[in-house]
């Protein structure tokens, strides 16, 4: 199986913090490699294609998370995003409905 990579500039990017800096590195290594001065392989596995997707995408969304006004007392119970949060399954025996009682 192969696939054929296409990247695209996205105007919409413009304005993100950060983002003209992340464009320049990626221009330079971009053209170091096609010069032979950095090494990059030929291909590349479909796993490692998803791992370093969900990786740029969960990066993506905590620096949203991080940088969002909205939900900040949620975010500051759950400051990463990603985090199982879970609930004690003990139930406080004060709170427990009888379901089944006759008169």
């Amino acid at each position: 199986m192969s696939l054929l990579i296409k990247f695209v500039c996205i105007p919409a990017h413009s304005g993100i913090f950060g983002n003209e800096i992340a464009d320049k590195e990626a221009k330079c290594v971009a053209h170091k490699i096609s010069i032979g001065i950095i090494s990059a392989p030929d291909t590349i596995s479909i796993k490692d294609t998803y791992r370093i997707a969900a990786n740029i995408a969960q990066k993506s969304w905590q620096r949203k998370w991080n940088e969002d006004n909205i939900g900040c007392y949620t975010h500051n119970l759950i400051p990463y995003i990603g985090t199982k949060v879970t609930f004690p399954q003990q139930r406080d025996k004060r709170y427990i409905i009888l379901s089944n009682v006759t008169s």
